[in-house]
C-alpha cells in the first residue's frame, strides 16, 4: 500500500480556482489573480500563469507565496507593468525565467539579483525601454536573454557588464544566445558588446551603423552566429563591426537596404561558412567583394536586384558548394562568371529575366548536382552552355513559348542524368535529335524522359526515327501532345510503351476502337480539350493498368461522358473531372470503378446530385465537390436511404439499419468536400452509413442550419462550416459525432451555448467568427470552457479579424457574469465518462502497472542475481537467457513508469531530443526483446534435435551466440532509426508530427509485421519441432531401471509442454498489442473508443516477461536448485546437489 500511495497522483488541497494542480507543476488561467498564489505544496517546481492582473511584483508577494523550490516560471500576459529590485531574493533555485507579453517598461538595478541559477530569461513582446546599469546583476550563469519585440533604441556601455567574462572566455564550451531583435537600435555606446564572449549566438536589429563602432564587438570571440534584420543602411563599408567576429561561422544580413558591398567587407571573416544577404536590394557586386572567404560554402542572395553577372564576381569563393539567386532580376550572365566555382553543388537562378545562356556559362561547374532555371524567358541556349551531365541529379528549367532556337551540341555528352526533357513547341519547327544523342549506348542509364510534342509543326512521320534512338530505353516515359484533333495521332506510337500520356486537342472524340492503341502499360492519363470532349462508353477497356485519369475541358458547354465509360477500370485510384460547365452528373458514371480511391469533380458547375450518381464506388475514401453550384444535399446521394418515418438516433447512426437501404452507401468514404457551394439545406440521412467519415468541410456555403442535425457520422473528427452562416444551433448538435477534434464555425445571430461543446471529449481545436453576436456571459461561459479543458480556439469579429486572447479577457472583465456554471454545479449524464476516464487514469492505472512492474522486476531480478552470482551458470550457453533477462528489465523499466508518467502529463516538459531518446529507446528494446527470443527458441531448437539420435550428441561449444546476440542489437536499432528522426513534441511526445496519419500507418503496419507477426510465426513453428523432438526421443532413451527412465520421460514431456506454452505466452503477449495499434492506425477503432481495450493489450504485453523466469525455473534443473534454494522450499538435510538434479532434466538450459 505504501508504494501505491507513492505511485497516485498528489492533487494539492488549496489548488486556486481555475488552476490545474499537481505535485511538481501548477497551471493557472484567467484566475484574477493580483499575486503569486499561496499555498501550493513546497514541492512545486514549474508555475505557469497566463491571462491574470499581477500588475507588479516584488519580494514580500514572492515570499508570501512560499514557493522556495520553484524552479521554473512563467508568467504570459498578466499585465505585469514593473519587477521590484530583489524581488526573487527568496527564488534563488529558478532556472527559468518567462515573462512575456506584458507591460514592462524598464529594468531597474538588482532586478534579478539572487538568481544564480538562473540560465533562462525570456522578456519579449514587452514595452522596454531602458536597460539600467546592473540590471542583470547576478545571473552568472544566464545562458539565453531573449529581449525580442521590445522598445529598445539606446545601448548604453555598461548594461550588459555583469554578463561579461574578461579572463575565462577561452573555457567556455556551451551555446548561449542573445536576441535583440525587433528593437529598432538606433544608437550602441562603444563598448556595449566588447567581452560579452559567453554568447555565442546574436540577433540584432540595426536601424542604422553611422553610430556603431568598427570595435562594438570587441571581445566577443565566442559569436559563431550573427543575425541582422531590418538594417537601414545603403553601403557596408571595409572598416565596419564585422571585423572583430574573427570566428563567424554564420551571417545573416537580411530584410534591409543593402545597396552596395564595398570590397573586402567581409574580409575578416576568414572561418565564414554561412552568408545569407537575401532580401537586399544590391544592384551591383564588386570584384573582391567575397575577398577573404576562402571557406565559405553557401551563399544566399535572393530578393536582390543584381542586374548581371561579371566574370570575376565569385573568384575568391573556391570552396561554395551552394549558389542562390532566386529573383534577383538577373538578365545577363557573363561566360565566366562561375567558372571559378569547382566545388558548386546547387545553383538557383529561379524566377529572373534570363534570355541568353551564352557559350560555356556552365561548362566548368563539373560538381554541379541540382540546377534551377525555371520561370526565365530563355530564348537561345548557347553550345557547350552546360557540364556533362552525368553529373546532375536534378535539372529543371522551363523554356519559354518563345523559345526560337535551341543548339543541342551542348549535350554531345555521355547522358546520364535522372530526367531530361525535350520540348517541341509552338514556335520551334524543328529539333534535330540526332545532333544530342551520338548513340543509343548513350542513353541507357536514362530513367525518365520527357516528349512535349505539337502535333500541328511536328513532323512525326520524319523525326520519329530519331526520337526512337532516345527514348526506347528509358525506364519512365512520358508523352505529351498539343493541338491534336484525333487519337489516330497515337497510333505513330504504338510500338512504345508509356507511362503517362498528356493529350492537349481543341475537339476530341474518345472511342474504343481508336483512341488507346497497344497501350496496356499507360498508366497515367491527363486529357486537355478547349471546345468538345466525347466519352465513349468501355473507351478505356483495353488500359487495364490505368490508375490515374484527369479529365480537364475548359469553358467547354458540349461534354458527353456516357453511361459505363469507366467500366472495367478496376484499377483506376485517381479520376479527376474538373473546370467543366457541366450542371448534372448521370446515374451509374461512375460504376465499375470498385477500387477507386480519390473522386474530384470541382469547379464543374454542378447544380444537382441523384441518389444512384456515386453508385459502384465501393472502396472511395475521398470526394472533392468544391466550387460548384449545389444547393442542396439530398438523403441516399452519399448515405443510405431510408423509409420516411425512420427516427433518427444516435445509436441507431453507426450500426445496421433494419429500415434503411444501404447497397450503394458510401460506407469507406473518410473525406468529402462540399466547400464554396450554394448548399442552404442538408437533409438530416443525408450521411447516414457513412461510418467512416473523418472530414466533413462544407465552408463558404449559403446558410446552413442545425435545426435538423445532419452530424450522424459517428467517426467525424474534423469539422468545417466557416462562411456558412450557421443558424440554430442546440445542445444536441454534435452528439452523434463524439471523436469531433476540430471545429469551424461562422456563427450568424444564433445563441451558441457551451452545452453543445460537452459530448466532444477529444475536442482540441475551435475557430468561432462571429456575426450580429455581442460578447457576453455565453460567449465567456464557452471561452472559459475551452480554457479549462486546454482547447485550443480563435474568435474572429463580424470583420474577420482575428481576436488575441487578451483582447477577450479584457472584454469579458466589465461583464457580471456567474463565476460558476451550470455545467460544474450538475453531474450531467456527458461529463461522467470523462470522470471515470481521469478516475482510471489516476488510481487504477498505476496500481496495476505498478503490481506489473514488481512482479518483472522481482522475478528476473532475482533470475539475473543467481545466473550471475553462481560460476557454473555464469557460462557462454546461458548467454541468451541472461540477455533476455537483461533485455526484459530494461523494457519493463523503460515502458510502464516513463509511459505512465507521458500519459499522465498534459504536456512534454523535456526537450524534444529526450522525447526523441525515448520514443527510439521503446523501440530498441522491443526489438531487442523479440529478437532475443528467436536467437533463444533457435538453441532450444537445436538442443533438442540431438536427442533424437540414441545417444546424445555433445553440442559444440562453438556456437555463434555472441554474433547473434549482437546482430538482435545492431539490426533493432536500425530498425528504430526512423522513429527518432519523425519523433517530435507537438505538446506531447509524439511518434511524428500531428496530422501525418500515412506515415503512422506505415510504421505501426511495419512494427506488426517485424515485431509481431513473422517472430510469431518463426517462434510457434521452431517451438513445435522442438516439442515434437522432445517427445520422439522419449522411445530412444537409454537406461535399463523402468523407475528411473519413467522419471526422465516425464520430465521431458513436462519440458516439452512448456516449449509449446511459450510460443502460446509469446503470441498471447505481443499479438492483441500489436493488431490494436494496426487498427487504430488505419482508422478502424478510434483510440478513445478502445481505450480500455488498448490498456488490457499493453498490460499483456509484459506477461511474456513476467512468464520467462518462471519457465526457466520449470526447465533447468540447475535454476531450479538455486531457487529452491535461496526460497528454503527445500530441507538441508534432504538438500541434494546441483548435479543429483540434471540427470532428472533434460538440459534445455544450463
Amino acid at each position: 500500500m505504501f508504494f501505491i500511495l507513492l505511485l497516485a497522483p498528489t492533487i494539492p488541497a488549496e489548488c486556486p480556482e481555475s488552476c490545474h494542480c499537481a505535485k511538481y507543476k501548477t497551471f493557472c488561467k484567467l484566475t484574477n489573480l493580483k499575486t503569486l498564489p499561496s499555498g501550493l505544496p513546497r514541492s512545486t517546481q514549474l508555475l505557469s500563469m497566463d491571462i491574470d492582473n499581477i500588475t507588479q511584483l516584488d519580494g514580500s508577494m514572492v515570499n508570501n507565496s512560499g514557493l522556495t523550490n520553484l524552479t521554473h516560471l512563467l508568467l504570459i500576459n498578466v499585465k505585469m507593468q514593473r519587477i521590484q529590485p530583489r524581488a526573487f531574493q527568496t527564488m534563488n533555485r529558478l532556472e527559468t525565467l518567462t515573462i512575456t507579453y506584458n507591460n514592462i517598461f524598464a529594468l531597474k538595478p538588482d532586478t534579478f539579483k539572487f538568481l544564480h541559477n538562473l540560465y533562462h530569461l525570456n522578456l519579449k513582446q514587452n514595452f522596454i525601454q531602458y536597460l539600467d546599469a546592473g540590471s542583470m546583476t547576478g545571473l552568472i550563469n544566464l545562458r539565453y536573454l531573449d529581449l525580442t519585440d521590445n522598445k529598445i533604441e539606446y545601448l548604453r556601455a555598461d548594461i550588459f557588464n555583469d554578463l561579461k567574462n574578461n579572463s575565462n572566455c577561452d573555457i567556455l564550451k556551451m551555446k548561449a544566445k542573445l536576441d535583440l531583435s525587433k528593437n529598432y537600435i538606433s544608437f550602441v555606446e562603444f563598448g556595449v558588446f566588447q567581452y560579452l564572449c559567453s554568447f555565442t549566438h546574436l540577433y540584432l536589429n540595426f536601424k542604422s551603423f553611422e553610430n556603431i563602432t568598427s570595435h562594438a564587438f570587441v571581445g566577443m570571440t565566442r559569436v559563431t552566429y550573427l543575425t541582422i534584420l531590418d538594417i537601414d543602411v545603403e553601403t557596408l563599408t571595409v572598416s565596419n563591426f564585422l571585423n572583430e567576429l574573427s570566428g563567424l561561422l554564420r551571417l545573416h544580413i537580411i530584410k534591409g537596404y543593402l545597396n552596395v558591398i564595398e570590397a573586402g567587407a567581409f574580409g575578416n571573416l576568414k572561418a565564414l561558412k554561412y552568408l545569407d544577404l537575401s532580401q537586399n536590394s544590391i544592384h551591383i557586386i564588386k570584384q573582391g567583394t567575397f575577398k577573404g572567404l576562402q571557406l565559405l560554402e553557401e551563399l544566399i542572395l535572393d530578393n536582390n536586384d543584381i542586374i548581371s553577372l561579371n566574370n570575376s564576381v565569385f573568384q575568391d569563393l573556391q570552396s561554395l558548394e551552394t549558389l542562390s539567386l532566386q529573383d534577383c532580376k538577373v538578365n545577363t550572365i557573363h561566360p565566366q562568371a562561375f567558372s571559378h566555382l569547382n566545388k558548386l553543388n546547387i545553383l538557383h537562378l529561379e524566377e529572373n529575366n534570363i534570355t541568353i545562356l551564352r557559350n560555356n556559362t556552365f561548362a566548368k561547374l563539373t560538381q554541379l548536382r541540382e540546377l534551377y532555371l525555371d520561370k526565365n524567358t530563355i530564348k537561345f541556349i548557347g553550345i557547350a552552355s552546360f557540364p556533362k551531365l552525368w553529373t546532375f541529379g536534378v535539372f529543371l528549367y522551363n523554356i519559354s513559348e518563345n523559345l526560337e532556337v535551341i543548339s543541342y551540341e551542348n549535350l554531345n555528352y555521355e547522358i546520364t542524368s535522372q530526367k531530361i526533357t525535350f520540348k517541341m513547341n509552338a514556335r520551334l519547327g524543328n529539333i534535330e535529335l540526332s545532333r544530342s544523342i551520338e548513340s543509343k549506348q548513350d542513353t541507357k542509364v536514362v530513367k525518365s524522359l520527357e516528349l512535349h510534342v505539337n502535333v500541328t509543326n511536328a513532323d512525326l512521320n520524319k523525326q520519329w526515327p530519331d526520337i526512337l534512338q532516345v527514348v526506347d530505353d528509358a525506364r519512365e516515359l512520358n508523352l505529351t501532345l498539343v493541338d491534336i484533333n484525333s487519337t489516330e495521332t497515337l497510333s505513330v506510337f504504338s510500338t512504345l510503351q508509356f507511362s503517362t500520356l498528356h493529350i492537349q486537342g481543341k475537339s476530341l472524340l474518345l472511342d474504343k476502337n481508336i483512341s488507346f492503341p497497344n497501350l496496356s502499360k499507360l498508366e497515367s492519363l491527363i486529357i486537355e480539350a478547349c471546345t468538345t470532349l466525347v466519352i465513349e462508353s468501355n473507351v478505356f477497356q483495353q488500359i487495364k493498368s490505368l490508375s490515374i485519369i484527369e479529365v480537364q475541358i475548359f469553358n467547354n458547354k458540349n461534354v458527353v461522358i456516357k453511361s459505363g465509360s469507366f467500366s472495367r477500370m478496376h484499377n483506376l485510384k485517381t479520376l479527376n473531372i474538373s473546370h467543366n460547365q457541366m450542371k448534372s452528373f448521370g446515374e451509374d458514371i461512375f460504376l465499375g470503378l470498385c477500387n477507386l480511391k480519390n473522386l474530384t469533380l470541382k469547379n464543374n458547375g454542378i447544380e444537382s446530385l441523384s441518389n444512384k450518381t456515386f453508385n459502384g464506388l465501393a472502396n472511395i475514401y475521398q470526394i472533392d465537390l468544391s466550387y460548384n453550384n449545389l444547393k442542396e444535399i439530398d438523403a441516399g446521394v452519399f448515405g443510405a436511404i431510408c423509409i420516411k418515418d425512420f427516427k433518427l438516433s444516435c445509436k441507431n447512426s453507426s450500426g445496421p439499419l433494419p429500415y434503411c437501404n444501404a447497397t450503394n452507401a458510401l460506407k469507406t468514404l473518410q473525406s468529402l468536400d462540399l466547400s464554396r457551394n450554394n448548399i442552404t439545406y442538408i437533409h438530416p440521412q443525408a450521411f447516414i452509413s457513412c461510418t467512416n467519415m473523418t472530414t466533413l468541410n462544407v465552408r463558404n456555403n449559403a446558410l446552413l442550419s442545425f435545426e435538423n442535425s445532419f452530424l450522424y457520422t459517428p467517426a467525424l473528427k474534423y469539422l468545417n462550416m466557416f462562411d456558412c452562416n450557421v443558424s440554430n444551433i442546440s445542445d444536441n448538435s454534435f452528439e452523434c459525432s463524439p471523436f469531433l477534434s476540430e471545429i469551424n464555425l461562422s456563427v450568424y445571430n444564433t445563441t451558441f451555448n457551451v452545452n453543445s461543446l460537452l459530448p466532444l471529449k477529444v475536442l482540441r481545436k475551435v475557430y468561432i467568427e462571429l456575426h450580429s453576436y455581442k460578447l457576453d456571459c455565453t460567449i465567456m461561459e464557452t471561452y472559459t470552457w475551452l480554457h479549462k479543458h486546454d482547447v485550443n480556439f480563435q474568435f474572429f469579429d463580424n470583420s474577420g479579424t482575428f481576436k488575441q486572447s487578451y483582447d477577450i479577457s479584457s472584454a469579458f472583465s466589465n461583464l457580471a457574469c456567474n463565476s460558476t456554471f451550470q455545467y460544474d454545479e450538475q453531474e450531467t449524464e456527458v461529463n461522467k465518462p470523462t470522470n471515470d476516464f481521469q478516475f482510471f487514469i489516476k488510481y487504477i492505472e498505476p496500481i496495476v502497472l505498478f503490481m506489473i512492474l514488481i512482479s518483472g522486476l522481482l522475478c528476473n531480478g532475482f533470475i539475473l542475481f543467481v545466473s550471475l552470482f553462481h560460476s557454473n551458470l555464469r557460462i557462454k550457453q546461458n548467454a541468451s537467457i541472461i540477455h533476455l533477462i537483461i533485455v526484459d528489465i530494461i523494457a519493463l523499466i523503460i515502458n510502464l513508469p516513463m509511459s505512465y508518467w507521458v500519459a499522465l502529463n498534459q504536456t512534454w516538459e523535456l526537450s524534444e531530443v529526450a522525447c526523441k531518446i525515448f520514443i527510439f529507446s521503446k523501440s530498441v528494446v522491443v526489438g531487442v526483446s523479440v529478437f532475443s527470443i528467436i536467437v533463444l527458441s533457435i538453441e532450444r531448437f537445436v538442443v533438442a534435435q540431438s536427442f533424437r539420435k540414441v545417444k546424445n550428441v555433445c553440442i559444440s561449444d562453438k556456437q555463434p551466440t555472441s554474433w547473434f546476440l549482437m546482430m538482435t542489437w545492431i539490426s533493432s536499432i536500425i530498425l528504430s532509426l526512423p522513429a527518432y528522426y519523425s519523433a517530435t513534441v507537438y505538446r506531447r511526445c509524439l511518434y511524428c508530427p500531428p496530422g501525418n496519419e500515412d506515415y503512422i500507418k506505415r510504421v505501426w503496419t511495419f512494427q506488426f509485421i517485424v515485431y509481431c507477426f513473422v517472430p510469431a510465426v518463426v517462434i510457434t513453428l521452431l517451438n513445435v519441432m522442438t516439442s515434437r523432438f522432445l517427445k520422439e526421443s522419449v522411445d530412444k532413451m537409454p537406461g535399463e531401471q523402468s523407475g528411473y527412465k519413467n522419471i526422465r520421460a516425464k520430465n521431458r514431456n513436462n519440458v516439452a509442454n512448456i516449449v509449446l506454452i511459450l510460443a502460446f505466452v509469446f503470441i498471447f503477449s505481443f499479438l492483441p498489442n500489436f493488431t490494436l495499434r494496426v487498427l487504430v492506425a488505419w482508422s478502424i477503432f478510434d483510440i478513445q473508443q478502445v481505450f480500455l481495450a488498448s490498456f488490457f493489450t499493453f498490460c499483456l504485453f509484459f506477461s511474456n516477461a513476467i512468464f520467462n523466469p518462471i519457465s526457466l525455473c520449470i526447465m533447468s534443473s540447475k535454476y531450479k536448485f538455486y531457487v529452491m534454494k535461496y526460497l528454503s522450499f527445500l530441507k538441508s538435510t534432504d538438500k541434494p546437489s546441483p548435479q543429483n538434479y540434471t540427470g532428472t532434466r533434460i538440459q534445455l538450459y544450463n
